[in-house]
């Protein structure tokens, strides 16, 4: 048994190194860069919906970029206490906004945890104009494969699936593909217009947090992969 307490004890000073614990600040730093980069997505101005939007941090950076931003949410989102903006909470499955009211729908890291995707994107569809657009950032299928090779160093055993669309984390290395989501998000209404990469290399466990720079994180993604895909899409009624 001392044995093992001194296995573990030096897994974990190593794992307090290269893993960081500086989770939600380090977090709300990335999301804000996220954005910034996905401005050159997005129309000039107008009615934008933050969509399943955490903290809030997203939101304010578009808040600040001059758009008229609302953001909603569940009440039993892991970041209910955290909000640095003015976030709204909604049951789920109705989208509390009158027809063709948004000219943009952003959200991040959202829809992989929605199972009933086909009914979400009725509801974003009715609630966005003509010709609006949406924005949408999944994990990829880089994020789930480095996720699960630190969750074994982390660990000693591979996590649980992220998302709602698998059973387990090697299926998810599929369900988070870009192949796989196109197909998810076929829809009467949504014209896939473009796919993209966040250009940022990251995974479930922070590895080694700021000590690695943005920049250096997208120069990692070059040889690595992004973590991130992103979905440009346009509302057509």
């Amino acid at each position: 048994m001392k044995f093992i307490e001194i296995i573990l004890k030096i897994r974990n000073k190593i794992n307090s190194f290269w893993i960081s614990d500086e989770n939600l600040n380090y977090l709300n730093q990335l999301r804000t860069l996220e954005a910034k980069n996905c401005h050159i997505y997005l129309k000039d101005n107008g009615n934008l919906l933050d969509f399943g939007s955490g903290t809030g941090v997203q939101a304010k950076v578009f808040s600040e970029l001059q758009y008229k931003v609302h953001a909603i949410d569940v009440e039993n989102s892991n970041y209910s206490t955290d909000h640095v903006f003015n976030i709204d909470f909604y049951d789920g499955l109705n989208i509390p906004f009158d027809e063709n009211y948004f000219d943009i729908i952003f959200s991040s890291n959202v829809f992989e945890h929605i199972y009933d995707t086909k009914l979400i994107l009725n509801e974003l569809s009715r609630v966005t104009k003509d010709s609006g657009c949406m924005i949408l950032l999944m994990p990829s299928s880089t994020w789930r494969i480095f996720t699960i090779l630190t969750d074994i160093v982390k660990k000693w055993h591979i996590g649980k699936p992220h998302g709602e669309h698998s059973k387990n984390v090697l299926h998810e290395i599929f369900a988070f593909s870009c192949f796989w989501w196109k197909k998810q998000l076929f829809h009467k209404n949504w014209q896939l217009v473009e796919t993209s990469k966040n250009r940022l290399f990251y995974t479930g466990n922070n590895i080694f947090g700021s000590k690695l720079s943005f920049k250096t994180r997208s120069i990692l993604s070059k040889f690595l992969g992004s973590s991130c895909n992103i979905f440009i899409l346009e509302n057509k009624k």
